[in-house]
């Protein structure tokens, strides 16, 4: 199965390798489990579901059948998101950097201050690099030690530029 974030219905679809609806979750509100405006997703290496809630300026963490766990308030335009390991990473994309949080929801790091401009979409390589879609530029960016390079500059042709799920 695999995660559909409904944006204008504010909620979650999980749905079957066929298309089909299994389940829907979250609704309009600011409540724990409600949503406005949810965008990215990912899933975590324990099967949970990390939903950026841009309405809300946060990120919120259901079980994989959809109960809310917890939420991470307070980011300003929170867009992208990635898992890895026992990492989380969210695009703060009012304020041009990543933060990356543990697995608990516990703050840990800020990448890319200084150096982005409008992060939004996030994804990992297969050799483990953070790929970033940084306005109209495609960034690469090794966690550890924060070594970012351009790999792809669209800003003469592209007005918005994301990234997709690498698997």
């Amino acid at each position: 199965s695999y995660y559909v974030s409904e944006y204008g219905a504010n909620r979650i679809a999980r749905c079957s390798a066929s298309g089909g609806k299994l389940a829907t979750f979250g609704r309009k509100g600011t409540a724990d489990g409600f949503l406005l405006g949810p965008q990215y997703l990912s899933v975590d290496s324990r099967g949970y579901l990390w939903v950026t809630d841009w309405g809300n300026s946060r990120v919120v963490r259901f079980s994989p059948d959809g109960a809310f766990v917890q939420a991470i308030p307070g980011i300003a335009g929170p867009t992208g998101i990635a898992a890895r390991e026992d990492r989380l990473y969210v695009s703060e994309k009012s304020s041009g950097r990543i933060l990356v949080y543990d697995l608990s929801g516990n703050p840990l790091a800020t990448l890319g201050e200084g150096r982005l401009e409008a992060p939004e979409g996030l994804s990992f390589s297969p050799r483990g690099t953070l790929l970033v879609a940084d306005a109209n530029r495609i960034l690469e960016c090794e966690p550890e030690n924060e070594v970012w390079e351009v790999r792809g500059d669209t800003s003469a042709t592209t007005k918005r530029l994301v990234i997709p799920t690498v698997s």
